[in-house]
């Protein structure tokens, strides 16, 4: 999730699109972490965890694009 953070970090800023992060489980810390990077490369950053499908669906409609960051996958 950082490389995704770090890679919007260099669009450039008046193309710069929101980081959503969608997932079914995060641990507090993890995300402040994440945060703080966002905050300091100017990334809009919103993390979402354990939101309802009807939610999920909006979410991908509405992408961009997405990325897909998988840790133990």
């Amino acid at each position: 999730i950082e490389l995704a953070i770090e890679a919007v970090g260099h669009v450039p800023a008046e193309r710069r699109p929101e980081l959503q992060w969608v997932g079914n489980f995060a641990d507090r810390l993890y995300v402040e972490k994440l945060q703080r990077l966002a905050e300091r490369l100017q990334v809009r950053f919103t993390p979402k965890v354990l939101i309802p499908d009807s939610e999920l669906i909006r979410v991908l409609q509405t992408a961009a694009a997405m990325i897909y960051t998988p840790l133990l996958e």
